[in-house]
C-alpha cells in the first residue's frame, strides 16, 4: 500500500464529513473548535494509547507522544473516524477469511499477525493476557486461552490459542467481530491486527528481560 496517498485520500473523506457524527458512531470523543483550540479534534484510543486527530485537516498527533506518527497508523485511525458505522458490537466472533475479501488478504495476515503470533506464543501462551494488559486486552473464552484486545474502541481482536500435547504442536487463531469491516476495510484490520501482535511481541519481551 502507498500510505502517503491512501493518508490524503483519508484525510479528504474525513474533512468532508459531519465530526459530531463520526465522533458518535466510532465511539470517541470529539472536541469543537473554540477560543483556545484553532481547530476541532477527536480523541481515539488506539492499541493502548491515545491520538489526537484534527478536524477538518486530518493532521495525527500521539496525546504526550513524541516525534511524528507513522502514515501506516495514520491511515486505519483516519478510516476508523471516516467509515465507521455505529453498529453495536454483535458478540458474535468470525474469522479473517469471513471478513470481506479476507480470502484475498489471507496470506499476508497470516505472514504479518497469525503466524509471529504463533511463534511468540505457542509455547508460552499464559504469557499473553499479561502482555495484553497494558493494550487493555482481557480474558476471553475461546480455546485454552484466549485475550481480546480492543484495537479501536468498536474494533476488538480476539487471539486464541489451544494448547498442544504429544500428538499435536500448539495452534492459535484470531478472531474478529462480525461487524469488524463496518469500521475498517480488511485491508486495514491486516495492518492493525499486526500491530496489535507486534506490540503483545515487544511488551513480552520487555517483560522477560526485566
Amino acid at each position: 500500500m502507498d500510505y502517503d496517498a491512501a493518508r490524503e485520500l483519508a484525510r479528504k473523506s474525513l474533512g468532508e464529513g459531519a465530526p459530531e457524527e463520526m465522533a458518535r458512531r466510532a465511539g470517541v470523543l470529539f472536541r469543537r473548535k473554540d477560543s483556545n483550540r484553532e481547530e476541532g479534534s477527536f480523541l481515539v484510543p488506539y492499541l493502548g494509547e491515545e491520538y489526537q486527530v484534527f478536524f477538518p485537516a486530518g493532521a495525527v498527533e500521539k496525546v504526550g507522544g513524541t516525534g511524528p506518527v507513522s502514515p501506516a497508523d495514520q491511515v486505519p485511525l483516519l478510516h476508523y473516524l471516516a467509515t465507521a458505522s455505529g453498529a453495536p458490537l454483535s458478540g458474535k466472533a468470525i474469522s479473517f477469511k469471513e471478513l470481506w475479501g479476507g480470502q484475498i488478504y489471507i496470506e499476508p495476515f497470516n505472514r504479518r499477525a497469525l503466524n509471529p503470533m504463533l511463534k511468540a506464543f505457542g509455547t508460552k501462551s499464559p504469557e499473553l493476557l499479561e502482555a495484553a494488559r497494558p493494550l487493555g486486552g482481557r480474558k476471553a473464552s475461546q480455546g485454552d486461552i484466549s485475550v481480546t484486545v480492543p484495537v479501536f474502541p468498536r474494533v476488538p481482536v480476539t487471539l486464541v490459542f489451544w494448547e498442544g500435547d504429544e500428538e499435536f504442536p500448539p495452534s492459535g487463531t484470531i478472531l474478529f467481530d462480525n461487524t469488524a469491516n463496518g469500521y475498517l476495510p480488511t485491508e486495514d484490520l491486516v495492518y492493525v491486527t499486526a500491530a496489535c501482535v507486534y506490540r503483545l511481541i515487544k511488551r513480552n519481551s520487555f517483560r522477560s528481560e526485566r
